[in-house]
């Protein structure tokens, strides 16, 4: 046994003595394993089961307040996507209405959303929740 394979016996638990594989290959080995059970660690991260429901007071004032309403919502976006869209812009304070929702043609790659339309996006973002007594209110 060279001097310099001493060290290697004691990696692991599991590192078994063999006269052939100098120290670099086993650690090697060694490192191996360790990333091998990572994988394993990773797999079981994208195979989550558990369910985290938020804290009430936030709940409580959630836009959308379970799964069936999610997907009520979602199914209406692809059967009626201009009134589904329509119906969330009007959620916005505009200067000037749409003309039309949307206008695609994707072989000319033309694509348009609210055309005609204009609105302040500070306004929607900032000055109506001052108006609405949420001034002193953080933002985010």
């Amino acid at each position: 046994m060279a001097p310099t394979q001493v060290p290697c016996l004691t990696l692991t638990t599991r590192t078994t003595f063999a006269p052939n594989l100098s120290c670099v290959d086993l650690i090697y080995r060694a490192r191996a394993r360790y990333l091998m059970a990572g994988q394993d660690s990773i797999q079981n991260l994208l195979d989550e089961q558990r369910k985290f429901p938020p804290p009430e007071p936030i709940a409580s004032d959630a836009h959308i307040t379970n799964f069936e309403q999610y997907k009520s919502m979602w199914q209406h976006s692809i059967d009626d996507p201009d009134r589904f869209w329509a119906d969330i812009a009007e959620e916005f304070e505009w200067y000037r209405k749409w003309d039309t929702v949307s206008s695609w043609d994707f072989v000319k790659g033309h694509i348009k959303w609210f055309d005609g339309a204009q609105l302040n996006v500070s306004v929607n973002c900032l000055d109506r929740h001052v108006a609405a007594g949420r001034g002193d209110s953080p933002a985010i």
